[in-house]
């Protein structure tokens, strides 16, 4: 089945390329956002709204390309990007890891692909950090540094990678009864992260007053309704209670299950503002725990039976993700 999956993987990947070039780029949602940025219409050169994408600046910024163009050449090293992540996984030997990046493809990866054109990399590259283990060598700080250089939405990301490395060195080190505290205070952790969701209408006001420093263009999450509905909140409490069993699995590394803890309250704190911001950080989640674990929520997945299932379904789920990305295109 594992031969099934990756076959599976390979024609989704193929179905997304042809038909982002058969419909082109400016019918995707985002397209006109990226046009105006190219443009200089929509204020990326401020260093004060920015502090990173330093490399998805760059080929926006370039002076002596076109507009559409640079947009154009955006997308083709973005798909490039994620063409070598999924690529990597569909190479892999481990069923566990072809699976995963199947339900992953399958739910975010034609948007990957077509839409979010500057995240898509950084969401991949820390995903391809913590597929090498976690392991701040010379290839997994470049994993970072890139996912940095593409959206500055890894950095509160890669903070989080920083702070559960060291929450968990301090704690390894101390025996037994501190690593069950740790674990303890993971799942806690993760349980507060969904209080704070079911109950941020009252926690929304204390938020924002405490936000005293200047956030260039994101302050515009502020604004607004904070963009809440039923599938968004579902789905970040999706997210949310996949770190849970993340976090619940002990054959996990200590250093990814405090990660998770930590990405769950980053998840929750950005849903109080925004649910739009919450669930583009809840992609996060889903990039890392699927190829990390091949499996959706729990271990029964595993099950050749569920397997099979999960074969069907996927193409399914596949091409409900398309007439997603359609429906907000010409929404």
């Amino acid at each position: 089945m594992t031969t099934t999956a990756r076959g599976l993987l390979l024609f989704s990947i193929l179905g997304a390329l042809v038909i982002f070039y058969a419909v082109g780029i400016d019918s995707f949602p985002d397209y006109e956002n990226y046009f105006f940025i190219a443009e200089g219409k929509a204020g990326l050169g401020s260093e004060s709204n920015y502090l990173f994408e330093w490399f998805s600046r760059l080929i926006l910024e370039l002076e002596s390309v076109e507009p559409s163009a640079r947009v154009d050449l955006l997308a083709v090293l973005n798909q490039i990007g994620c063409l070598i992540y999924f690529l990597w996984i569909a190479s892999q030997s481990r069923e566990e890891r072809v699976f995963g990046g199947l339900f992953l493809f399958s739910l975010l990866g034609f948007m990957f692909v077509t839409t979010t054109l500057r995240a898509s990399v950084a969401y991949l590259c820390v995903s391809a950090f913590f597929l090498r283990g976690g392991k701040f060598d010379i290839w997994g700080s470049i994993l970072l540094l890139i996912s940095l250089a593409w959206h500055d939405s890894a950095a509160p990301v890669v903070a989080m990678c920083i702070s559960a490395f060291l929450i968990s060195k301090l704690f390894d080190s101390g025996g037994s009864i501190q690593s069950k505290l740790l674990s303890s205070g993971q799942k806690i952790l993760i349980l507060v992260s969904a209080t704070i969701i079911v109950t941020s209408d009252f926690v929304r006001p204390l938020i924002s007053s405490l936000i005293v420093f200047e956030l260039g263009a994101r302050t515009a999450y502020f604004d607004g309704d904070g963009a809440y509905n039923l599938f968004k909140t579902l789905f970040v409490l999706l997210g949310v209670l996949n770190c849970f069993i993340f976090a619940s699995d002990v054959r996990q590394s200590i250093f990814s299950r405090t990660f998770f803890s930590l990405l769950s309250l980053l998840v929750a704190l950005f849903y109080v503002v925004n649910a739009t911001m919450a669930v583009r950080f809840t992609f996060f989640v889903f990039a890392i725990s699927l190829p990390l674990r091949g499996v959706v929520l729990f271990g029964l997945e595993k099950k050749p039976e569920i397997r099979l299932v999960s074969l069907l379904i996927s193409p399914i789920i596949f091409y409900l993700s398309i007439l997603y990305i359609f429906s907000n295109a010409f929404s």
